[in-house]
């Protein structure tokens, strides 16, 4: 089996492996990984904005107006992250390393999330007060409960409300939930290099039939965190049963399985579309984690795209609340016909409100609730 070097105890700290010669590394790339597919949800949720300001924008909207698909990413990245983290601790069941689990990941992703709830809950009562053409659609008490457990996209019938990013944290917590069953019987049952690659074609053919066949379904946004999640533990079993030689030739999949995404957004056939991005996102992160490619010496842009995925969550979790502040102060539509430098300097004002209230939520909330994640699993282990 896959030896891990350290734990791992945020999805947002680089991963290390063996290295095919014995030597342990790090993955710097996964974090980075994060941040992108963090950035592209940004972009996917502005670009009818980017497309007032630049009209001449356009060609790019393949790629920007796929950026849902970056969700299926993070999940397959969860179940990799998972999988390599917790594995050896849970070959068997035991309900008290499960509940230890899932106190650990309530820890990480929890105070985020109430927080963002919370300044969309005071958003709503100012918008109420000051008449700012609030509506009572996807603001309901029921929803806000259901925001609360963390149970939004646990009902038949899901549409965004409040947060609506945090569906995705919903669903997450979902598969956290199912994941301490989940180790023992993938690690009992997928111990093979074909058996992994079984698992992989199973998950990765459901995830594109969900994607195609079941949306808009019952149930549809909590159950496609199931086929995403477990064929990101696939890529884990699969890195696992391979030779050194197969870990050096993944170095020439990343690559390819990069251009799969970039390109796939230009597919007319939504099928044929889904296929391309959900492989081409999964061939991404088993590359990344059966290369460790780590640039000599970081340069700065690795290093800016390090911090990127150090800020992920935060980034991911306050875009919408930027948002909202951003379509009542500065919205775009007035200066469709502004000069140029006018618009470059609205655009300028997009990226720095949303900077700030990122890097805001992640110092005042992320920051200290995973400082209290590293006490609690060093109290935990010591």
């Amino acid at each position: 089996m896959l030896t891990v070097s350290r734990p791992l105890t945020s999805p947002n700290e680089p991963a290390t492996v063996p290295d095919p010669v014995g030597a342990p590394r790090f993955i710097p790339g996964l974090t980075i990984a994060r941040g992108v597919l963090a950035l592209w949800v940004v972009i996917y949720h502005f670009w009818n904005d980017v497309l007032v300001l630049f009209p001449w924008a356009t060609p790019a909207s393949p790629v920007a107006r796929n950026g849902h698909y970056a969700v299926p990413g993070f999940f397959m990245l969860s179940g990799l992250v998972l999988m390599h983290t917790h594995a050896r601790q849970m070959r068997t069941f035991d309900l008290r390393t499960a509940l230890a689990f899932l106190r650990l990941r309530l820890i990480r992703i929890y105070p985020v999330h109430l927080v963002t709830l919370l300044c969309v809950l005071a958003m709503v009562a100012v918008s109420m007060v000051l008449h700012l053409g609030h509506t009572a659609t996807g603001y309901s008490a029921s929803d806000f409960v259901l925001n609360l457990v963390l149970a939004q996209t646990w009902v038949p019938r899901f549409s965004l409300n409040w947060n609506y990013p945090s569906w995705s944290i919903s669903s997450e917590w979902f598969a956290y939930c199912l994941f301490p069953s989940l180790v023992p019987v993938v690690l009992r049952y997928v111990r093979s290099r074909a058996a992994s690659i079984g698992l992989m074609a199973l998950t990765l053919g459901g995830t594109v039939a969900m994607m195609v066949l079941w949306v808009g379904r019952p149930f549809y946004e909590l159950l496609l965190v199931v086929p995403t999640f477990i064929a990101g533990v696939a890529i884990f079993t699969f890195a696992a049963a391979s030779k050194p030689l197969l870990w050096s030739v993944a170095r020439l999949v990343l690559p390819v399985a990069a251009g799969m995404v970039i390109t796939g957004g230009f597919i007319d056939s939504e099928a044929a579309k889904c296929t391309v991005l959900i492989i081409g996102l999964h061939a991404t992160l088993l590359a990344i984690y059966m290369t460790a490619p780590r640039p000599p010496g970081g340069g700065v842009l690795h290093a800016g795209l390090q911090r990127l995925g150090d800020v992920s969550y935060s980034l991911y979790m306050t875009h919408t609340l930027a948002q909202k502040v951003l379509y009542v102060g500065l919205p775009v539509a007035r200066f469709a016909r502004a000069p140029l430098v006018v618009r470059a300097g609205v655009a300028l004002g997009y990226v720095a409100v949303i900077t700030m209230a990122c890097l805001a939520c992640h110092r005042a909330v992320e920051r200290p609730s995973y400082e209290a994640l590293r006490r609690h699993r060093g109290r935990a282990t010591g």
